[in-house]
């Protein structure tokens, strides 16, 4: 897994391969970015709730074409902050739809 500082010009860089691959930044744990077999870029944010014995939960934050890297990395700290005070974001937003 590659790991650095996420920017346009870092994810301008990313190209397609013949499998899902990711770039991860430090700032916050967990955040990232997903390239699929097709090209497609995403920025994510991975996370456990409940520790290390949980399973590895993943949002979907948006595109990178059509939201920056300081607004993904921002979405991210609140992401990480809900994951941290017990609040399942992927729960919630389910929760928000309905």
């Amino acid at each position: 897994m590659a790991q650095g500082a996420i920017s346009k010009r870092s994810v301008d860089a990313l190209e397609k391969t013949g499998k899902t691959h990711y770039l991860w930044d430090n700032n916050p744990i967990g955040f990232g970015v997903r390239v699929t077999p097709a090209g497609i870029k995403s920025y994510i944010f991975q996370f456990r709730m409940g520790g290390r014995g949980s399973p590895v939960r993943r949002e979907i934050i948006g595109r990178t074409e059509k939201i920056a890297p300081d607004k993904a990395r921002s979405r991210a700290h609140e992401l990480a902050h809900m994951a941290r005070t017990g609040t399942d974001p992927i729960e919630k937003k389910k929760a928000d739809r309905r």
